[in-house]
């Protein structure tokens, strides 16, 4: 009796093991073509898309570009470099989309800011973009506990009112299907607002990319205070819905226009979230900073950058012999992905440090990503965050002001990857 009990397990066992290894080779293939007589050679338009997965808990990218088959001129590669140019104004939460980038608010379920970069033909009218097809959707990168929904605006009696605007990418339609995640949403009054004073604001930001050679937008909610009756001041704002979505008291946007003589002009506005009389225009909302004004009377100069070397990766025990891969906004992803899947499988090296910094940490996280999703074997990894100094130089454009040196910090990232085991002691060990 306990042989034939023994002999059904052994068989129902074997079946198991065999459909899990057949779905495994079969998934793998999925990835993979063939060329060279046979050999298996990884191909990247087989990848499948799914939302990116953060390394450590403030930076990622919401979800991978994925390149309409129709129209395969959409290249995400290096888009966030080129829209974050002047500098990330904070790293929390930083999500990435293909044509703009934001900060979410995890508490508040909006956004801190949302990042645009417009050109004259990116505010093109383009016949091939339908507004219609778009659907407000929650970003599954976020974390359900932290989502906005649908049905917290249901019946709240405010817009989903867009932070980085729809009319604002419509060079193709993935660019603006994504500005309908609700992490691009934030409560806002619709009548006598978002359908109008809003709207006529977002209309003069385009009318600006349409006359400047690049055009740099930061959007955002405020929640400011106001003095009660006792004299004291409070800061005090409405949540809707289930999830508590933050209804903020005023929005503010901040334009920063490259001209056609490479000069820097700057707008920024701060509206109430209310309703606004439609005679009401748009110059009342400047905010007129005395130190961004005076910015106006500068030119951009020279860079000098602290640079990002090997020796001052900031992980104790560093293996003594490793590969250093430095990601950059411009690189090219599957090629250095390949290059050190092939350095380590030849067992020259076992283990790898990705760097990146500023436009190239989104970059440097995916590259990390790829390589663990795509390894057999087991690997370790360790993950710093840090920065380094860029000093700008701004030379004054008028008699009897001084040059002004801005000193900005970078944000890095560097991620360990080995096959062998690391110290258990080392902070912010994964495997």
């Amino acid at each position: 009796m306990n042989k034939k009990i023994i002999s059904r397990f052994l068989a129902l066992s074997s079946v198991g093991g065999g459909a899990f290894l057949t779905g495994v080779y079969v998934e793998k293939r999925k990835n993979c073509s063939q060329e060279n007589g046979g050999d298996i050679i990884y191909s990247k338009n087989n990848l499948v898309a799914k939302p990116g997965l953060p390394v450590f808990g403030t930076v990622s990218a919401a979800t991978p570009m994925v390149t309409d088959s129709k129209d395969n001129t959409v290249n995400f590669a290096g888009r966030v470099s080129e829209i974050m140019k002047y500098g990330f104004p904070g790293l929390d939460n930083i999500r990435s989309y293909s044509d703009y980038v934001l900060s979410y608010d995890r508490r508040n379920r909006v956004a801190h800011w949302t990042f645009e970069h417009l050109t004259p033909q990116s505010v093109e009218f383009n016949d091939k973009v339908d507004r219609s097809k778009c659907e407000f959707k929650p970003d599954e990168s976020i974390h359900p506990y932290f989502r906005s929904l649908n049905s917290d605006y249901k019946g709240s009696g405010y817009d989903r009112g867009h932070l980085a605007a729809a009319g604002n990418h419509r060079s193709h339609q993935i660019h603006v299907n994504q500005t309908f995640y609700l992490t691009n949403m934030a409560p806002q009054v619709g009548a006598g607002f978002n359908r109008n004073s809003w709207n006529r604001l977002e209309s003069y930001v385009r009318k600006l990319a349409r006359k400047s050679k690049n055009v740099y937008v930061c959007t955002g909610p405020l929640y400011l205070p106001r003095k009660e009756a006792d004299g004291k001041s409070y800061v005090k704002y409405e949540v809707i819905g289930a999830n508590s979505v933050a209804v903020p008291t005023h929005f503010y946007k901040i334009v920063v226009c490259e001209t056609l003589d490479d000069q820097l002009e700057l707008e920024s506005y701060v509206m109430p979230n209310q309703k606004i009389d439609d005679d009401v225009p748009l110059k009342a909302f400047l905010n007129f900073n005395h130190t961004l004004f005076t910015m106006m009377n500068y030119k951009k100069g020279k860079n000098i950058e602290e640079e990002l070397t090997k020796e001052a990766i900031p992980i104790e025990n560093l293996p003594q012999h490793f590969l250093w891969m430095h990601v950059k906004g411009g690189t090219k992803v599957s090629n250095v992905v390949d290059f050190a899947k092939k350095s380590i499988d030849s067992k020259e090296f076992r283990s790898v440090v990705w760097s990146g910094s500023g436009g190239g940490v989104t970059k440097t996280i995916s590259c990390a990503e790829i390589m663990k999703r795509d390894s057999e074997a087991e690997l370790h990894q360790i993950t710093r965050l840090c920065y380094r100094k860029v000093e700008e130089y701004w030379e004054p454009q008028l008699e009897g002001l001084e040059q002004i040196v801005a000193t900005r910090q970078i944000p890095c990232v560097h991620i360990l990857l080995s096959l062998d085991k690391l110290d258990e002691n080392i902070t912010g060990l994964e495997i």
